[in-house]
């Protein structure tokens, strides 16, 4: 999955900067993490480097829809 940002934003008190990242969620039973790379290239993978650390999300069940 491919983010594009145009204002710098923030996830988990890191600072992501203008530019395009490749966004992996990783799924879990009870929680999920979200890791952001800057390496766009079709294939290239995640790989773990300073600043790059896969952040855990916050979750929540939703409700059954009102009718």
């Amino acid at each position: 999955m491919t983010l594009f940002t145009k204002l710098h934003s923030a996830s988990a008190g890191t600072t992501i900067p203008v530019g395009a990242y490749t966004v992996y969620p990783i799924p879990a039973k009870d929680k999920w993490t979200l890791a952001v790379n800057k390496n766009v290239t079709a294939g290239a993978g995640l790989r773990r480097k300073a600043g790059h650390r896969p952040r855990p999300m916050e979750t929540d069940q939703i409700g059954q829809p009102s009718k």
